[in-house]
């Protein structure tokens, strides 16, 4: 770490065993903490005053390649050659979900402006969209026909931009992942294998508008499927 004004080298933070991918400062005032990733395939984060080391977040099974805080520094987001993005709470290092679907490894991410959505951008050519509580995938993005590289969010959230190794950016409108949700959720209310999944079932009793009586019998067959 260094001081911008006079160049002067600030801090050396050894403790990755291999090379570094990415780094970040957490979203604070001040930039109070650091996150970085490596080749070795955990995430640390450090204290920007003293250097020392916090945490060490292991987990990923190969190559961390980019990482990113949640808008209010909260959470951590890393996404690996593993084809998984995880997040992890950033006051104690743990892990809060995987997030598993891309088929080849994760090359962007993002959280939305205001920290409830995540995006992913993959070699597998997809982009895909995920709620932060609950780690459920909301939609899968197709259109590109090569690796995707870079991905953002406009600032309102409601639009989503990505580049891609096929020449081209794509502007996606309308990103109204609670109408994403719903369709999938009413098309999937009475599959078996919704109910077994608490992260999907949870996501759709609190995003899919559904009545007080189809959230009843949605429970009543949850509790019959843990029977």
């Amino acid at each position: 770490m260094w001081d911008t004004d006079s160049g002067q080298l600030i801090h050396q933070l050894k403790g990755h065993r291999n090379y570094v991918m990415a780094v970040a400062f957490s979203p604070d005032g001040n930039g109070q903490k650091i996150l970085s990733g490596s080749v070795d395939n955990t995430l640390r984060l450090w204290d920007t005053d003293s250097g020392q080391l916090i945490h060490t977040l292991e987990g990923h099974t190969d190559d961390v390649t980019v990482i990113a805080f949640s808008p209010d520094g909260q959470k951590i987001l890393s996404g690996s050659v593993d084809n998984t993005l995880r997040l992890w709470d950033t006051d104690s290092g743990q892990l809060i979900h995987q997030l598993k679907g891309h088929t080849n490894y994760v090359t962007a991410i993002a959280f939305s402006p205001d920290g409830q959505k995540i995006l992913s951008g993959s070699v597998d050519k997809t982009l895909r969209l995920w709620d932060t509580d609950s780690g459920q995938l909301f939609h899968t993005i197709r259109g590109h026909t090569n690796d995707v590289t870079a991905i953002a969010f406009s600032p309102d959230g409601q639009k989503i931009l990505s580049g891609s190794v096929d020449k081209t950016l794509r502007l996606w409108r309308g990103v109204n992942w609670q109408e994403w949700l719903k369709e999938g959720c009413n098309q999937l209310q009475f599959h078996p294998d919704l109910v077994k999944h608490d992260k999907a079932a949870e996501a759709c009793l609190k995003y899919a508008g559904w009545d007080d009586q189809a959230k009843a019998e949605f429970g009543e067959r949850q509790s019959l499927s843990r029977e």
